[in-house]
């Protein structure tokens, strides 16, 4: 299933690693690309722009994607958003355990290859978990 390209794409987090998701993202074909590099910013540049996924760190110094996340499903207007998190490294039972009961579509631990991102955001948006 192709990915439709077109749709704008909201990249939380506040480490270089965004730096290399922006890059894997153009080169699947995203042009509208967003971002946000803290808990203070990051609900202003949802509201201010129409995204159709996010893709957000799990945790950095000055970002948390679980609240942000909670703070997603929580919303009547922004519930239905695609959100994928990315952990640093492979993460606990417990934190996996968080962000699906918190309404994850997917997670994946470290920074992503462009292989792994497509086959994520193909799977969300046929459906599968």
């Amino acid at each position: 299933m192709a990915i439709n390209t077109s749709m704008q794409v909201l990249l939380l987090g506040g480490t270089i690693g965004t730096d290399e998701e922006k890059e894997i993202l153009e080169k699947i074909g995203f042009t509208d690309i967003i971002e946000a590099f803290d808990d203070a910013s990051a609900w202003e540049v949802l509201e201010a722009n129409r995204p159709e996924i996010i893709i957000a760190e799990r945790q950095t110094r000055t970002f948390d994607g679980l609240a942000f996340l909670e703070r997603i499903r929580a919303s009547e207007e922004y519930k239905h958003l695609a959100v994928i998190l990315l952990f640093v490294s492979a993460p606990a039972v417990a934190e996996v355990t968080a962000v699906e009961r918190a309404g994850v579509n997917a997670w994946i631990p470290g920074t992503p290859e462009e292989a792994i991102l497509r086959y994520f955001l193909e799977g969300i948006f046929r459906g599968l978990p």
